[in-house]
């Protein structure tokens, strides 16, 4: 997925290094067992930031023909999850 929003970036004329997709998941080894923002909005039945999160920069993202399949998977979860 990372690699998948650095691509989105670079489409979108936002430049983002590769090495540091190896920084922050060294990083998030780190941190132990956690829950993302949004699965923990989902847990306690407030409203996701899905629009913002997930379908903005796959729209982006398609608009600029980048293929982002992580990111397409990810929101057809986070849609069942929420519709």
């Amino acid at each position: 997925i990372m690699a998948d929003v650095i691509a989105a970036a670079g489409a979108a004329g936002v430049t983002i290094d590769a090495a540091l997709v190896e920084k922050m998941i060294a990083k998030t080894r780190g941190m132990g067992a956690y829950w993302t923002s949004s699965q923990l909005d989902r847990r306690a039945g407030r409203p996701m930031e899905v629009e913002a999160l997930f379908e903005r920069p796959v729209k982006v993202a398609r608009e600029k023909g980048v293929s982002v399949p992580w990111m397409e998977g990810l929101l057809e979860m986070v849609l069942k999850l929420t519709n």
